[in-house]
């Protein structure tokens, strides 16, 4: 593919790929000059803002041996948390901003609805029940507890006796429900996942054709997503249910406190710590490195782990401290929202409320964290710089 560049204001070209790449690691192409090939339209692009071209950006070419080429890896001192947050904040300000389009916005922002469709929101419950009343200490006994359980049981036995069938047809009907929608809402996010990463890589904004040309890793996606989901739900049911012979069985069989309940409360704390932490970091890499790797490789969603894997068992302690980094991230971005809701005098709360319009205000921060995890991948190198896809503005590497 040809490619042109404007340098002390006139336009030069046409140069290859590989020739345009030589420009930019020697320093001839600055970031801030402009570019344009076939696929642009109309329009000249910074030349940072071509994913790949500055890998490593300009000191790249000094972190490999002679005679190496882009597959390996740079050297360990080489890997930032820091860098590729400017980069990823300058790439955003170059696609949303430079220039300010409100149809892209409203484009963008239809995919970023879609990539969050039915996850949870920003806020989190804590579960903190009300008291129970001005009583003494007696009306929190395991004993009064049980008994009050078993009178309030009476009626309620007596409700199930007579419309107990039908509560129970309600309650299958609801539950189906709600997982026909869960599915759904899994499987439109899955494919709106590659459309926001499409779209941001490429700089565009567009909706139909990538909702067409990456369905099919959309829906490896949304199978593995769904595998992952069920394997999550019944560690979580099997948790729960260590409750009864941990605590609650020791506790009705004594009427009482018993102290070996407290054991199994801390056990099983420290399991649901452990269990969502391995979940943290696996959504974590899920969003950030795996689909972006089947986006670059042409992959499904179990070969790109394969693929990340390899490189995530000689980096582990880096790709642990991401995630960590990425909590700090989310807390500034989070109190930056915050602050502006305040100053809005929760005027931009309620427009974020609502679904769609919330995601085209907070593209900004969508589209940052989005390219920060593209960021911090490319300084591993070779196949995990993740350009164009493969077939469109950008070689294999």
């Amino acid at each position: 593919m040809e490619w042109y560049y404007v340098k002390d204001g006139e336009s030069r070209g046409p140069v290859n790929r590989d020739e345009l790449t030589r420009l930019a690691g020697n320093g001839e192409l600055r970031p801030e000059d402009l570019v344009w090939n076939s696929t642009m339209g109309e329009e000249w692009a910074r030349a940072d803002s071509v994913v790949g071209l500055f890998t490593g950006r300009q000191h790249e070419l000094q972190l490999r041996a002679p005679g190496q080429d882009g597959r390996d890896l740079r050297e360990p001192g080489a890997i930032k948390l820091i860098d590729p947050v400017k980069y990823a904040w300058r790439r955003m300000v170059l696609i949303l901003f430079q220039p300010f389009e409100i149809g892209k916005w409203f484009a963008l922002g239809f995919c970023a609805w879609l990539a969050s469709l039915g996850e949870s929101g920003g806020s989190f419950n804590t579960g903190s029940g009300g008291s129970g009343g001005g009583g003494g200490d007696s009306d929190f006994s395991v004993d009064g507890m049980l008994t009050g359980m078993e009178e309030a049981w009476a009626p309620v036995r007596e409700f199930f006796q007579q419309y107990g069938g039908i509560v129970i047809g309600l309650v299958v009907v609801l539950v189906l429900i709600g997982l026909a929608a869960g599915i759904v809402f899994l499987w439109l996010r899955s494919r709106g996942k590659f459309m926001l990463l499409d779209n941001v890589l490429r700089n565009k904004a567009e909706v139909t054709e990538p909702w067409q040309t990456w369905k099919q890793h959309a829906n490896s996606l949304f199978r593995w997503s769904l595998g992952y989901g069920i394997i999550c739900l019944v560690i979580t049911l099997g948790l729960l249910a260590l409750a009864w012979p941990l605590v609650i069985k020791p506790c009705v069989e004594a009427r009482a406190y018993v102290p070996e309940m407290a054991g199994g409360i801390a056990m099983i704390i420290l399991l649901f710590l452990v269990f969502g932490t391995v979940t943290f970091y696996i959504s974590r890499f899920l969003n950030d490195f795996i689909i972006p790797i089947m986006y670059r490789h042409d992959l499904t969603a179990t070969e790109a782990w394969r693929k990340f894997l390899g490189l995530y068992h000689s980096n582990s302690g880096r790709f642990l401290t991401y995630g960590l980094f990425m909590l700090v991230l989310q807390m500034c971005a989070g109190m930056a929202i915050l602050a502006a809701i305040l100053v809005t005098c929760f005027i931009a709360g309620c427009l974020m409320g609502i679904p769609y319009l919330g995601a085209v205000l907070l593209l900004p921060v969508t589209v940052f964290f989005r390219l920060y995890g593209v960021e911090y991948l490319a300084q591993y190198g070779g196949d995990f710089v993740v350009g164009a896809a493969k077939g469109d503005d950008e070689p294999d590497a």
